[in-house]
């Protein structure tokens, strides 16, 4: 499913894209942890989210395959640990964090059923992972959609449907 050359475009992206509040608070909500707990982020991007969870007590880990994403990610936090790497293949120990994020990222990946995989093993037994993701139908019904069809079209086509999402979660156990 992965189709952008984040490389390419990364030196403009992070202006365009910060962490809504709204969204860091039902993060922090959803993950439930304590202050200092270890969080992975998988598909950090240029860490907006991961740096916000940092400001906000947790121990951040952003993983990214993109090193000019991570270059952006690493001048907003130094004590987030930037790391890169893919979904499939997380360079992290097994068990090794109490929670878990992939904020519209699954997108990107080649294969789900590993990347779930890979969370999975890394995180510790009963720790949350909270995804937020888009879907073909809802992108679909974007007031955008009207006026920029082509665009949006290609956007449906890589992103995982919530059967594909839930099938391949199940199968990663």
């Amino acid at each position: 499913m992965a189709y952008t050359d984040y490389d390419t475009i990364g030196t403009g992206y992070d202006g365009t894209r910060q962490a809504d509040a709204y969204l860091v608070g039902r993060l922090l909500t959803l993950l439930d942890r304590p202050p200092g707990s270890r969080i992975l982020d998988v598909g950090c991007g240029t860490g907006n989210y991961t740096s916000a969870l940092q400001v906000l007590g947790l121990s951040m880990t952003g993983v990214e395959p993109s090193e000019r994403m991570l270059a952006e990610a690493r001048t907003k936090d130094p004590e987030v640990a930037w790391v890169t790497g893919s979904a499939e293949a997380l360079p992290v120990a097994d068990g090794s964090f109490h929670g878990a994020i992939a904020t519209l990222t699954t997108h990107h990946w080649t294969d789900l059923e590993q990347g779930f995989s890979e969370v999975q093993r890394a995180l510790l037994p009963g720790s949350p992972f909270v995804l937020f993701l888009a879907t073909p139908e809802q992108t679909g019904r974007y007031w955008l959609s009207h006026y920029f069809p082509d665009a949006i079209a290609r956007s449906c086509e890589v992103l995982p449907s919530v059967p594909a999402t839930r099938s391949a979660l199940e199968r990663a156990g």
